[in-house]
């Protein structure tokens, strides 16, 4: 008797985003061991310009902090390095734009050999340094740091960090700046004055401030802290969190929304089940109206990084949370006004290795996305950036983006333009040798419009068919099959080589694929697209005819 195995074939189709434009920069110094450059913070304003700053490398000024402005489509318009006088390590921590298109940086920056003080600097559009101002305190020999940035709608803009006191105690620091300079400055050193930080910082329509971050007890452990300031600097209330196991317990993130009420997220440790992510939400007097702690399935370290809240006053926090065999894994969560969980959703990327989200924002397509370093199936971290539907919590789109020839990829922040364009920023390390290596600045634009269809038949074969139609305009059709599960990059490359967009960037098992390839900027000429999987690789050639 003959045997008939028919094999139905389903189809899927989900969304898949893909690189607008990549842009890597660093300055390697004369000794590249020593060689780095990190991308901290990442901004956009409303005509879809973006702007990074962090730090490089100089071999004879050591760190610098470094400002880029970038146009829609990934050029660079502007770089500017900024040194301290004494020639150390200087950082840009966060930056704005405000709606002039004036850019306000702020960090560190070392004026003598013995300690960094906040400094916060002002370009203007076409990147003239107008101002830099720094804060010094009075303890000469001991660090002062801004890491935090954020604007009200006057265009004042807004600073947080720390301060160190006479008695080598760290306090936190609030400064307001208008358009011309420092307006007033406060400093907080809790109710013990021991050490206190800000870490994080919001402000409401009117002008408030609100600053999350610690502040240390009696008993020497740290308790979370939020504190509101008026436009004018008056303190209106300071809100302590103790967590349940009088252990270490801070907020690392601050969001305002428009009925005055202030949410943060971080963590409290809790000596049964240790750090659990938890989020708050105050009103505008810094009453406590909920607060909800996340135990992950581990009962082990779990710990928030970032918060959103949308109109609605739904919440959204991410992090990482540690699962029952110690994997570590992107937590991705949504809350109601009233502090319920909606959902919560984890990432785990292909290595089945640690995966830490950093930073989220929203989308105007009802969604949630999250980036942060995930180990890939090389035992390397690449970025990886995920997209949620914010309803339903499903998750709709994966990115994985590595540079070529790095061994660890960090996203650090994530900022969504007006038209939903997402900008990351972070930092590539790169290996020259088995003793020499170094870190230059990521940034890349992601473009969530292509649309991707999976046949679940498993191809004999590794195959990059024609485009089609070839020529095309605006639109054309790849497909390819994968006889196994790999990593996989598919990209499009202009007549001299230079790579103009990276369409695939994830793993992906064994099929048959087919994506739809759209990109109204690109000019009239031959392009070729490459796919690579694995040891495989094929290249082939399209006409774009407007």
């Amino acid at each position: 008797m003959k045997k008939l195995l028919i094999a139905a074939l389903f189809l899927f189709t989900f969304s898949l985003s893909y690189s607008q434009w990549i842009s890597n920069y660093g300055e390697k110094g004369g000794d590249v061991n020593f060689s780095s450059a990190k991308g901290t913070s990442v901004t956009v304003d409303s005509e879809g310009y973006s702007y990074v700053t962090g730090y490089t490398y100089e071999f004879a000024t050591l760190n610098d902090i470094i400002t880029i402005k970038y146009t829609p489509t990934g050029d660079t318009v502007w770089t500017r390095s900024y040194n301290g006088t004494s020639n150390k390590n200087d950082e840009g921590m966060g930056i704005h734009v405000d709606a002039y298109g004036n850019v306000y940086v702020v960090g560190f920056a070392e004026f003598n050999s013995k300690k960094t003080d906040v400094i916060v600097l002002k370009y203007s559009s076409a990147g003239a340094l107008l101002w830099d101002s720094a804060y010094s305190s009075t303890t000469a020999a001991l660090d002062d740091k801004g890491v935090a940035i954020a604007a009200d709608a006057n265009g004042n803009v807004y600073i947080t960090g720390f301060t160190t006191n006479f008695d080598l105690k760290t306090d936190i620091f609030v400064s307001k700046y208008d358009s011309n300079g420092l307006v007033w400055t406060r400093i907080e050193d809790g109710t013990s004055n021991l050490d206190a930080q800000g870490l994080s910082i919001a402000v409401n329509a009117a002008g408030d401030v609100h600053v999350a971050g610690y502040i240390t007890n009696s008993s020497g452990n740290t308790d979370i802290a939020i504190i509101k300031y008026n436009s004018t600097g008056d303190q209106t209330y300071m809100t302590v969190v103790p967590g349940p196991g009088n252990q270490e317990d801070k907020a690392w993130g601050i969001v305002v929304d428009e009925l005055n009420n202030c949410y943060i997220t971080g963590y409290i440790t809790n000596s049964a089940t240790g750090a659990d992510c938890h989020t708050a939400k105050l009103n505008s007097t810094g009453s406590i109206i909920w607060e909800r702690s996340y135990i992950g399935s581990g009962n082990q370290s779990d710990k928030a990084w970032g918060i959103v809240v949308d109109t609605d006053g739904s919440v959204y926090i991410t992090g990482e949370t540690t699962d029952s065999y110690g994997n570590i894994n992107y937590l991705t969560a949504k809350y109601s006004a009233a502090g319920d969980l909606l959902w919560d959703k984890f990432y785990n990327g292909p290595a089945n290795g640690d995966d830490v989200a950093s930073s989220l924002s929203l989308l105007s397509t009802n969604s949630v996305i999250v980036t942060g370093k995930s180990r890939g199936i090389n035992n390397t971290y690449d970025y990886a950036t995920v997209r949620y539907n914010s309803s339903t919590g499903v998750e709709s789109q994966v990115n994985r983006y590595s540079f070529t020839g790095s061994t660890d990829d960090e996203a650090m922040d994530i900022a969504v333009s007006l038209t939903n364009k997402v900008l990351i920023t972070g930092f590539s390390k790169l290996v020259i040798d088995q003793t020499s290596d170094y870190t230059c600045i990521s940034t890349i634009s992601l473009d969530f419009s292509s649309e991707m269809i999976a046949e679940n038949n498993i191809p004999s074969t590794f195959t990059l068919h024609q485009n089609y139609p070839n020529p095309f305009n605006p639109s054309t059709t790849i497909k390819f099959e994968l006889a196994t599960g790999n990593n996989v990059k598919l990209a499009i490359y202009d007549i001299l080589g230079r790579e103009n967009s990276v369409l695939v960037n994830q793993y992906l098992t064994a099929g048959s694929y087919s994506i739809n390839f759209t990109n109204s900027n690109l000019a009239s000429g031959i392009y070729f697209y490459r796919l690579t999987a694995g040891s495989f690789t094929d290249i082939k050639k399209m006409t774009l005819v407007k």
